[in-house]
């Protein structure tokens, strides 16, 4: 039907057209970026998803830098353990010439010159092996944390409780417990990580005995907490000589450097191997007759051998590690792209596609809007 009022015609192209050009604006907007989901308007589940993705693979990103960082760190102590090994070596074949009684003061004496100048060699080897600040043969530093006397004395047949938080690194307890005098002892530990230690005595002659109960802890426990009971009383009587008496409690870190080497926060332990002078019974040599000096310099080769050895295993372990994270941070960046990349090849298609939609629906809105003319000239 023709009508002057109402062109369903144009109307139709029109809707065509602005719905067109919507699609077209899509199109063109993924073009320009590269990406299909640029906002949680484009799909929500898929930009919810990505958003996690994307966090993941930069804590991967966090995670291949430490790796990489301790990696470094290990290859210097590894190459430096090398050295000194050398330096030991060395020293371990002049060593047997200070028995060697066919020489005379002055050859043996620049023996000792030779073995001390090896010796301060290896000693500024071993200082100045650090990367980033850290040095595995040299110590952490880590301070021993201190806890004062529970009580002020000894205590008769009483039991107590008490909780010592030492944090949730790795470590030694020390525990020193005296019993004076008693004919009668329990003593109950828990250490906190499902370890515990027990003592119980209940029938004898009184006795005095000084004890240092000791505790490694690994790292990794949210909180290293022992807690104890004891109970002890013998014929002197509560409150008198007879009793229990705690002098202190000590924590001490273990010698490592933590490193972050997961996503989730879990670390790798580097632990540190001393290796200078003093920390191999070298510092005195001058001081050492001549079979002392050798068997220190066996001992001090020895354990550096086997630093060296650890060492090499750390940055095997650590190279493995770094692959592997390598080939997830590669997964996550592809799961990614899987979520939110455009299929540029496709929009390109769909881009002339459309551009040749959009012609044919302006002609046939240009033909609709041109119907008014005809009803003029049925009136002519």
């Amino acid at each position: 039907m023709l009508s002057l009022l109402s062109n369903e015609g144009s109307m139709s192209a029109r809707q065509g057209l602005a719905s067109l050009n919507q699609k077209m604006d899509t199109t063109r907007a993924q073009i320009a970026s590269g990406l299909k989901v640029q906002s949680a308007r484009d799909n929500g589940a898929a930009y919810a998803i990505a958003t996690r993705v994307k966090s993941d693979q930069m804590s991967q990103g966090v995670v291949q830098n430490n790796l990489s960082r301790a990696q470094s760190i290990v290859d210097v102590a590894r190459g430096s353990a090398e050295t000194i090994t050398d330096l030991l070596g060395q020293m371990h074949e002049r060593a047997p010439m200070l028995n060697d009684t066919s020489l005379s003061p002055e050859a043996l004496q620049s023996v000792r010159d030779d073995l001390n100048a090896l010796n301060s060699q290896l000693d500024s080897t071993a200082k100045t092996s650090d990367f980033n600040g850290i040095n595995l043969l040299q110590t952490s530093g880590k301070a021993t944390k201190n806890w004062g006397r529970p009580y002020g004395g000894i205590v008769g047949g009483g039991s107590s409780y008490v909780n010592y938080d030492a944090g949730n690194g790795a470590g030694r307890m020390d525990f020193y417990l005296n019993l004076h005098n008693v004919n009668s002892a329990n003593v109950n530990i828990d250490w906190g990580d499902g370890s515990q230690y027990t003592f119980n005595y209940s029938s004898g002659p009184a006795f005095t005995d000084n004890k240092v109960i000791q505790h490694d802890y690994e790292a990794g426990w949210d909180n290293h907490t022992m807690t104890y009971s004891i109970s002890a009383s013998g014929p002197g009587g509560a409150g008198g000589t007879s009793g229990f008496h705690i002098p202190g409690v000590n924590f001490i870190p273990a010698d490592t450097t933590e490193i972050t080497a997961y996503a989730s926060g879990e670390t790798v332990s580097m632990t540190h191997k001393p290796m200078g002078s003093a920390d191999l019974g070298l510092n005195d040599l001058n001081s050492l007759d001549a079979a002392t000096v050798l068997s220190t310099v066996e001992a001090a080769l020895s354990t550096t051998l086997d630093s060296a050895a650890y060492f090499g295993t750390l940055q095997n372990r650590l190279e493995r590690m770094s692959a592997s994270s390598v080939k997830r941070a590669d997964v996550l960046e592809t799961a990614h792209g899987d979520l939110v990349d455009a299929d540029l090849a496709k929009q390109s298609a769909l881009w002339q596609a459309d551009q040749t939609q959009q012609s044919l629906i302006q002609q046939s809105l240009a033909i609709a809007n041109s119907a008014p003319r005809v009803l003029l000239q049925l009136f002519n």
